[in-house]
């Protein structure tokens, strides 16, 4: 994927989640505060285990899934 696919991927997803005002809002944030991210993932999921993780991330794929399907799961 080239930098400016992801970039469009990024805001589609950014604007489909958040809507149009809070992707702006979000943006603005990333680029008014010094944001470091490896830091950031380091402690992201402090206290979570590797199974902790795994579940909240099939409850979510699953409830995406659900609301872009109903009935079908």
């Amino acid at each position: 994927m080239t930098e400016n696919e992801l970039r469009i991927k990024g805001m589609e997803i950014l604007r489909s989640q958040l809507g149009l005002v809070d992707s702006a809002r979000f943006i603005s944030i990333l680029l008014r505060e010094p944001f470091d991210y490896t830091e950031w993932r380091q402690t992201a999921f402090d206290g979570e285990s590797l199974e902790d993780l795994y579940f909240n991330a099939s409850d979510a794929w699953f409830a995406k899934e659900a609301d872009k399907n109903p009935g079908a799961l």
